[in-house]
């Protein structure tokens, strides 16, 4: 089915088959129950990006119509990704239920892009580099963790926004297309690389590996080791990778 929906246009054949099988192939996100998620939404959202010219077009389209092709439609329910407690994560359970934390609307738009070809992967923070804050990965009031939706395109980068092999950030179910969202340019430019907690990090499907070329290219000299996406829901847990692009965003734009 990935392979399917990379040959139906244009713009998904044009997506580095490295990218294909790092961005669009995977079946997962996280630690999320597995679940038949391609067939289901390969069918329904094919038909929504059928005349879409770009991949740009086709992941703006998905983000806006994915969630009313229900009754009643998906929404946001903040507050439930917390430890042992994830709330709805898998984009089946996201579906029955109706709603999900930032992170659960995330993995179900990074899957929804990935069943049409464009190349998605969820991002996020453990928590808010705020004034008199804890910068506790556990709290949510104050700080609070957050995820969103980075797509490649091959079109290149917005002005004034992270600019970085072709990566463009969404808020999952917000309106404002690609390269606007509410925590850009703030907080996010208050967030520092290399410092787990108030970093910004993309996954990876899979283990960590040793640090990436974007990685290194941010200037830091952390990690000293592989990089792990810290998961607040399950923060012992290492197993999923991540490059750190906190940088990324510093110099997107001015505060």
């Amino acid at each position: 089915l990935a392979l399917g929906a990379r040959a139906r246009s244009a713009w998904a054949v044009s997506v580095p088959f490295d990218l294909f099988l790092e961005y669009v192939a995977p079946y997962a996100c996280f630690d999320e129950p597995r679940d038949e998620w391609r067939p289901l939404l390969s069918e329904l959202l094919a038909p929504l990006v059928a005349g879409a010219a770009s991949s740009r077009e086709a992941a703006e389209r998905i983000n806006s119509l994915l969630w009313r092709q229900w009754d009643p439609p998906i929404r946001f329910m903040p507050n439930q990704t917390r430890a042992g407690h994830p709330g709805q994560l898998s984009p089946l359970s996201v579906i029955r239920a109706r709603n999900a934390s930032c992170t659960g609307l995330s993995i179900m738009l990074v899957d929804a892009l990935r069943a049409v070809g464009v190349p998605a992967r969820v991002v996020g923070t453990p928590c808010w580099a705020r004034a008199g804050c804890s910068h506790d990965p556990l709290a949510h009031d104050a700080c609070g963790n957050h995820n969103w939706v980075e797509v490649w395109l091959p079109e290149g980068a917005s002005a004034g926004a992270p600019r970085c092999a072709g990566w463009h950030f969404m808020g999952a179910a917000e309106e404002g297309g690609l390269d606007s969202a509410w925590f850009f340019p703030m907080p996010a430019q208050l967030q520092r690389p290399g410092a787990l907690n108030v970093s910004i990090f993309a996954a990876r499907f899979g283990p960590p590996l040793a640090p990436s070329a974007e990685a290194r290219a941010s200037g830091s000299a952390w990690p000293p080791a592989a990089l792990h996406f810290p998961m607040v829901w399950a923060w012992g847990d290492r197993s999923v990778g991540a490059d750190d692009v906190s940088m990324r965003y510093l110099e997107g734009g001015s505060a």
